[in-house]
């Protein structure tokens, strides 16, 4: 026994700090036995919550059991077996799981049901005279009272920790209601300039009307025929699903072969269609596709193949109009966009791949990127920020091919790569790669690339030409092919800017310069661990100062009704005791009075709270939040995360809308409970009197000891979760992008995404903990009031009759139950109402366009100039109020945190010119466009439309009034195509399939574009659009027609445009019939209206332009008329 003891002893004696620095462990599995049974191994981070702020650095580390790497074997040996697997195996298997629970539940079971026996045997004993009592049975009944309630407290405890560390599972279910409002919120944040440009911005109405709550159990068979599809299925299952930009490619190798999913079965398509080598023919070559049919649906084919070869380290073109399939070809062979990961420069290039510098440095110069990363800070290690929105779009494209070429995979596949980039550099590109001595051509490289650029297509020895009715035919003489896409350019037909003061303008087509904030907001809020009560009045005044009265009215008069019927019952015994029966009738009556009221009270409470100021408050925190990302710089969104803005109307709504309503009801409710009881228990028990406010005063430093750390542990937890939804959803967009690359980089976006789950996870774990260490704690204060109540009891001589002591004891037997409640939803809604304090910090913080809210009054019919006055723009490091002295000592010398983006632009353009911008990537055409849209803040001088200064009106209404057609387009999978072509909704819609004016012009408008025969079979103006079925050139259709209805709506109410069209890269996407069709639509339908074109090629267009300005170095260093301007340079 003595050695047994001196055991326990041993295995209790901490042993974490034995181990080396090194060997950093959670102190957990390090416990002894009593602490883990106690949760005393929590002590330390409790004492470091409670005197300093926490971070993701100081928390205790994961176990090594609940890491991903540990569990992720379990998952997959579970998954394999699951086929087959039958329901008793599987009960079987669980066996342990089902049965462990069972002891400690009937132990529970045991000790709640000798309460009353317990109630029964204190009210008897009490009951008798002091002197005839026994004192032996009164010992007897104190060690029962403490091992009942303590017991109690223990098996709780030990009973659910398990329970509890599947609750993230479970709520998994409800996770599932917001997923349409999140995920098209994600859509809008991911494209938040384009939004504003093409004044789409009442899409916020949308977002704003779809359903706070849903059947989350829907979720369920969606998991479950994700989870039974083959392994080799789920990866594009997983694009198709989450993304919406996945393609469904079918494939057939003859008749006698059956159709299935391209992209289930990559590997084998791979091997069998585009590397097939063997003896023969085919040898030399590195594609061979035979009889492959390709299409979106199954049996449904729009390409047909033939029989074709393409040899090793050839250079093919893909040639066609828009909408016979070229990018559907590629995508059958294997799809890869430009995609672009969170990270520095040097980062999305290599791919995780070994460093090779004098080979990095050829594919830099090769892209013709040195000349950026010079005059970007830190060069490579530039911050490319959110899908790259640090960067221009050509400079996208750029990093994007220079991954591609530096991985040196024998096979390579582009989709028009250096649309966007102005023509010298692509021209040089297209020479440093394709021609002779290029570094593809000279690496033996095979190249296939949809392009319309005469450049590429010089170097070309084959081409692939398409019709539109999905025929094939190669060509070994791509020069001398007749083809509708091919552009004619020569060097008249485009300006290159040589100047050689290239400067630090290169990133002037960025929205943004400099590190990104990252996570410093929600690390605002971990400044906050003693919480702040400007939030409780912010949340009341959000659900209604009425209504919150009114809730409070309600729980007090609940827990009265409630608690004050044990009183009453008291009191009835007594009078039967006195009189007799003859008052039952009124005890009765006011009993069930007391009861109906408590019942009738409680509804209400609930009611008032969870639909009511549920109601309210989410709506109104929603719209908040969603006003200041509408109304908000983009240039601010460029420097924090993209998973921190989409973690506001994730995490943080799914808290005010579920979590912090639920706790605020159970709070008050438990409050109004606890304040009645001890009353009662005072009352009834005098001498409790005197224990129940030192208990109170225990329990208060209790909580507050504990507060401090759970709700910076809740916070922490939002703030984990960021880089988890920004890794996960760049994964899911960059999905094609990993499989085409796979091995090496694979690898290392798994081991970055298992890093950052395991770190979301800490937070969680702990906080679960620490609520299981609360429970312990009160239920032991609650045992020690239990055992003080029957031991004054037993020992006294006086004072407590039977009928008092039953009260008490009654009541003490809910009290411990109710307290604890209490302590944890006052928690939960403590650490909930941070996620209030972030909406509260953002509405309140983030910068907005001076002049929101204000209404312009220019003459609109009069005199419409665009004037530019000294126009500059600098991309700066926004300063936050939040930012510590610390943070904002930190050495940023090196970096370029203010970049000249405008340099004090002067420029007039007359009502009715068109005018062409041009110039180099970065050199601020896209910054100036921006600036009249009011998406960036000017740093200096002022635009004015009509002599109306833009600075004082709603930067809404200016992007209402201006119509824009940009190079990417933008539309939303999922709503109608109506919804999409008419954001504002003013089409109308009176009844199901009913049309309206609006709708006929949207109609004729689409026939023009000759786009409406194919939209009419895909549903018309009702059906539901979904982007990843339409290929570029047809999106960009699409573009110009909305552009041209928003022109045609606008007419028919004077007053709601300005006559301005800005056109970015228009025609860049389109073959030349289509290009011709936009220019002819163009130039009637505005032909009275100035134009502002971002142009790099001026093939086709030059007799429709006015004239040209040339920028550099974010100022215009050349205007005139286009034939004298093209003429001098």
């Amino acid at each position: 026994m003595v050695f047994q003891v001196l055991v326990l002893l041993v295995e209790n004696v901490e042993k974490s700090r034995l181990l080396l620095e090194s060997y950093r462990y959670s102190p957990e599995p390090l416990a002894g036995p009593l602490a883990r049974l106690l949760f005393s191994w929590l002590m330390p981070l409790l004492r470091l919550g409670y005197d300093t702020i926490l971070s993701m650095a100081t928390l205790t580390p994961l176990s090594e059991d609940l890491k991903s790497q540990q569990l992720e074997p379990k998952l997959v040996r579970f998954l394999k077996d699951a086929k087959s697997s039958t329901l008793l195996r599987e009960l079987f298997r669980l066996r342990r799981g089902l049965l462990l629970p069972i002891i400690p539940r009937m132990l529970l079971l045991g000790f709640t049901l000798a309460q009353p026996f317990l109630i029964y045997t204190a009210v008897s004993y009490t009951s008798i005279n002091h002197n005839e009592r026994s004192i032996e049975e009164g010992n007897l009944l104190v060690a029962a009272f403490v091992l009942t309630f303590l017991g109690y407290a223990v098996i709780f405890v030990a009973a659910t920790v398990p329970v509890t560390q599947k609750i993230g599972t479970a709520q998994g279910s409800w996770n599932a209601a917001i997923e349409k409002r999140v995920n098209l919120t994600s859509a809008i944040l991911s494209n938040l300039k384009e939004v504003r440009i093409l004044g789409i911005a009442p899409i916020s109405v949308l977002i704003q009307s779809l359903p706070s709550f849903a059947a989350g159990l829907s979720s369920l068979s969606r998991i479950e025929s994700f989870v039974s599809l083959r392994t080799s299925s789920v990866r594009r299952t997983l694009h198709d699903e989450m993304s919406s930009f996945t393609a469904k490619c079918f494939y057939s190798r003859g008749p006698e072969a059956d159709s299935s999913i391209l992209g289930h079965e990559l590997g084998e398509v791979k091997a069998t269609n585009l590397c097939y080598k063997s003896s023969g023919k085919d040898v030399g070559n590195s594609i061979v596709i035979r009889q492959a049919k390709f299409g979106w649906e199954p049996d449904s084919y729009i390409i047909n193949t033939g029989d074709f070869e393409i040899q090793e380290g050839a250079l093919t073109v893909i040639m066609g109009p828009v909408g016979s399939g070229k990018s559907t070809l590629l995508y059958g062979l294997l799809d890869e966009t430009p995609w672009l990961v969170s990270g520095s420069i040097r980062h999305n290039i290599t791919c995780g791949a070994v460093f090779d510098e004098p080979w990095y440095n050829k594919v830099l110069d090769a892209c013709s990127l040195v000349h950026d990363l010079d005059h970007l800070s830190g060069r490579d290690m530039h911050e490319v920020g959110n899908d790259g929105s640090s960067l221009s779009g050509g400079q996208r494209k750029r990093r994007a091919l220079a991954r591609a070429i530096y991985v040196r995979n024998p096979v390579l596949f582009l989709d028009n790569p250096l649309s966007g980039v102005d023509h010298g550099t692509a021209a040089q590109i297209a020479q440093a790669l394709f021609g002779s001595g290029g570094l593809l051509r000279s690496g033996g490289i095979t190249v296939l690339i949809v392009t319309g650029s005469r450049d590429i297509t010089l170097h070309a020895d084959n081409a692939l030409v398409m019709d539109q009715e999905g025929s094939v035919t190669i060509t070994r003489e791509p020069t001398n092919v007749d083809s509708p896409i091919m552009v004619a350019t020569s060097t008249k037909d485009y300006i290159e800017v040589t100047n050689d003061e290239q400067s630090q303008g290169q990133a002037g087509d960025s929205t943004a310069a400099g590190p990104r904030l990252e996570l410093t907001e929600a690390k605002a809020d971990l400044r906050r661990p003693t919480g702040d009560w400007s939030i409780y009045s912010f949340y009341a005044h959000a659900t209604g100062r009425y209504n919150t009265c009114f809730f409070f009215c309600l729980c007090l008069c609940c827990a009265f009704c409630y608690q004050f019927s044990t009183v009453w019952i008291q009191w009835w015994s007594d009078a039967t005791n006195s009189t007799g029966r003859k008052s039952n009738g009124f005890y009765l009556g006011i009993y069930a009075l007391l009861c109906a009221l408590g019942l009738s009270t409680l509804y209400l409470a609930c009611w008032t709270s969870m639909v009511t100021m549920v109601t309210r408050s989410a709506i109104k925190l929603h719209l908040m939040v969603l006003t200041t990302v509408f109304n908000a710089h983009v240039s601010y969104f460029s420097t924090i995360d993209d998973g921190i803005t989409l973690n506001r109307f994730n995490q943080d709504m799914q808290l005010t809308d579920y979590t912090l309503p639920l706790a605020v009801v159970n709070t008050f409710l438990f409050a109004s409970i606890c304040l009645v009881q001890a009353a009662v228990i005072s009352a009834t028990a005098n001498y409790m009197a005197a224990a129940i406010p030192f208990c109170l005063v225990v329990i208060y430093f209790i909580q507050r000891f504990y507060l401090r750390t759970s709700r910076q542990l809740r916070l922490l937890d939002i703030e984990a979760k960021a880089p988890l939804s920004t890794n996960f959803k760049e994964t899911i967009l960059g999905m094609n992008t990993i499989r085409a690359y796979g091995g090496e980089f694979g690898s290392f976006l798994k081991e970055k995404h298992v890093k950052v789950l395991d770190d979301s996870q800490q937070p969680i774990y702990l906080l679960y903990t620490v609520q299981r260490w609360l429970s312990l704690v009160l239920d032991l204060v609650v045992a020690c009031l239990a055992t003080i109540l029957i031991v004054v009891a037993v020992q006294t001589r006086s004072g407590t009759s039977g009928s008092d002591m039953g009260v008490a004891l009654v009541n003490l037997t809910s009290f411990n139950q109710y307290l604890t409640m209490l302590i944890r939803c006052w928690a939960s809604m403590e650490t909930s109402l941070g996620a209030i304090a972030r909406i509260k910090d953002f509405s309140h913080e983030t910068p907005v366009a001076d002049g929101c809210g204000h209404e312009p009054q220019p003459d609109y019919e009069g005199d419409q100039s665009i004037v530019f006055k000294d126009v500059s723009v600098v991309y700066r490091k926004p300063k936050a109020s939040f930012e510590s002295a610390e943070d904002s000592s930190e050495d940023t010398s090196d970096l370029n945190l203010n970049h000249q983006a405008l340099d004090s632009v002067n420029l007039t353009i007359r009502p009715g010119t068109k005018l062409a911008i041009t110039g180099r990537s970065g050199s601020g055409k896209s910054t100036l466009v921006s600036s009249l849209f009011r998406i960036l803040p000017l740093s200096s001088g002022t635009i004015s439309i009509g002599g109306f200064d833009i600075a004082q009106v709603d930067q809404q209404v200016i992007q209402d009034r201006l119509i824009a057609i940009t190079q990417s387009n933008f539309f939303l999978s999922g709503i109608s195509l109506r919804e999409n072509l008419d954001p504002s909704g003013s089409s109308g819609e009176e009844g199901e399939g009913s049309t309206t004016p609006l709708a006929e012009v949207m109609k004729e408008v689409l026939d023009s574009m000759e786009i409406w025969s194919q939209l009419e079979e895909r549903g018309g103006l009702e059906g539901l659009f979904s982007q990843s079925s339409w290929s570029v050139g047809q999106l960009q259709l699409l573009s110009v027609a909305r552009a041209i209805i928003k022109k045609r709506r606008t007419q028919s109410h004077p007053g709601l445009g300005w006559k301005t069209l800005v056109l970015d890269e228009v025609t860049s996407s389109l073959d030349e019939t289509s290009a011709r069709v936009v220019r002819d639509r163009i130039k009637v339908e505005f032909e009275d209206y100035t134009i502002l074109s971002i142009v790099h090629k001026f093939d086709g267009v030059i007799e429709d332009i006015d004239e040209i300005i040339i920028m550099d170095q974010g100022r215009v260093t050349r205007r005139g008329p286009p034939r004298q301007l093209l003429q001098a340079v």
